[in-house]
């Protein structure tokens, strides 16, 4: 990009003048028309320069700059994709810690458990049966934490390679943003009884920042083709020794004769004109493609968002009310095991189900900033170096 800049600097500039040597020797004395030619055999120098067209310069530093603010435009929306990606990444951190410290908690208790019914057993209450299904649940959260704790591996790596964190320290948790509801709820107020988005959360997008920079070099190459039509013109000047006698100067303008400049120049106005139509047409199809993408986008985080908030104000809480109530049951020997087991599994499912809807409104919200163009650098991770897995963090 500072070469596309530094080239646009110098783009318009004159060209190099021409430096000529030149040695004449003339023999014969006396011209047709009867002038003496005394001292007509001399050597010199003759320094010339061409200037072209002001509008061909203009033209050819003009393109230069769009060419500079195209890969500008490229480089910021690979800059755009690279942020999302990281945020992205760390949504998927914090889904996998939060997702381990209810497995955690959940195989605490079915430990619990288990030892409450080894002590049953021993009197003779307890089945040996239930202490197998205990047995089975500890081992399936315990292959379920090794499998998060390789998908962690795996997601930190991704962030390295991004951001140049050292390979050998480990990331720490990224908590989510606090205010996800009010901006799911803030996107939701943006549609409009038709569907329609508002054009200001259109033209924010990196896929328009391209095409807005290919219109402009489109129609600068145009420009700089239609310049080509005018003419150029020359300037020369030297000076020459002829020994004894007074030194010959000489000045001289020329003019281009554009005799070919119209068979030459008509094909590639036409095919700049059609690169131009071209970027145009590409532009009109990016904010479309924008547009739908915003409103799918819209329609997603809100459905997300109910869920979020049906998740938490009603599923999870009857899940936790239902578990409390069948634990005391058990307790007194109104419900069986197997009661006690189930309810148990659904109270983790719907954990895990609010822990992975959060992440995933987060996860289109990123999306929705990365398709405006609203991304900035994210915070850098907190980073534990004493952290070594998810069964030993203190934080979960």
């Amino acid at each position: 990009m500072q070469s596309a800049f530094a080239r646009a600097g110098w783009a318009g500039s004159l060209p190099d003048p021409w430096l000529k040597g030149m040695v004449q020797n003339i023999s014969f004395e006396q011209l047709t028309i009867g002038e003496k030619m005394n001292g007509m055999s001399m050597a010199g120098v003759e320094l010339s320069q061409m200037f072209p067209a002001g509008s061909k310069r203009r033209a050819e530093r003009t393109v230069a700059e769009k060419q500079a603010m195209l890969k500008t435009s490229m480089l910021r929306r690979a800059e755009v994709t690279e942020l999302a990606d990281v945020r992205k990444s760390l949504v998927s951190l914090n889904r996998i810690d939060r997702i381990a410290a209810v497995i955690l908690l959940m195989r605490s208790n079915y430990r619990q458990i288990e030892e409450a019914l080894n002590k049953s057993y021993a009197v003779g209450v307890a089945r040996q049966a239930s202490i197998f299904r205990i047995q089975t649940e500890i081992t399936r959260l315990t292959d379920l934490l090794a499998t998060l704790e390789r998908s962690r591996a795996a997601v930190e790596a991704r962030i390295r390679e991004r951001t140049g964190l050292n390979e050998g320290e480990r990331i720490g948790r990224f908590p989510l943003p606090p205010d996800l509801l009010d901006r799911a709820r803030r996107v939701r107020s943006v549609l409009q009884p038709y569907g329609l988005l508002n054009d200001s959360w259109i033209d924010t997008a990196p896929d328009l920042w391209v095409a807005q920079a290919r219109i402009a070099e489109a129609e600068a190459r145009l420009a700089r083709a239609k310049s080509e039509y005018k003419s150029d013109w020359m300037v020369s000047g030297g000076v020459f020794s002829r020994g004894d006698l007074d030194p010959l100067w000489r000045v001289g303008v020329g003019v281009s004769l554009p005799v070919r400049t119209a068979s030459r120049q008509d094909p590639i106005v036409e095919e700049a004109e059609k690169r131009l139509d071209a970027a145009r047409a590409n532009a009109r199809e990016a904010r479309a493609r924008v547009r739908r993408r915003l409103e799918d986008l819209a329609v997603a985080i809100d459905q997300s968002a109910f869920q979020v908030d049906l998740i938490h104000t009603t599923l999870l809480p009857q899940a936790r009310l239902a578990f409390e109530a069948t634990l005391a049951q058990y307790r007194v020997g109104s419900a069986d095991f197997e009661n006690l087991i189930q309810t148990l599994l659904r109270l983790e499912k719907i954990e895990i189900q609010q822990i992975e809807t959060e992440c995933r409104l987060a996860a289109l919200l990123v999306d929705l900033d990365e398709l405006r163009g609203w991304l900035v650098a994210p915070e850098r991770a907190t980073r534990n170096p004493q952290t070594k897995g998810l069964e030993e963090n203190p934080d979960l």
